[in-house]
């Protein structure tokens, strides 16, 4: 079972079941998001 949440971390975007599991991993998606928008535009 901890190696499935593992895979499911590495997916660009997780099951909506764990979004709502970890309520801040999806602040942490939003915030990783804008960083590689950010990368982006400055590269």
């Amino acid at each position: 079972q901890g190696g499935f949440v593992v895979e499911d971390l590495r997916e660009p975007l997780p099951p909506k079941e764990l979004i709502e599991r970890h309520p801040n991993f999806k602040g942490e998606e939003k915030r990783s998001i804008l960083l590689m928008m950010k990368c982006k535009l400055l590269a």
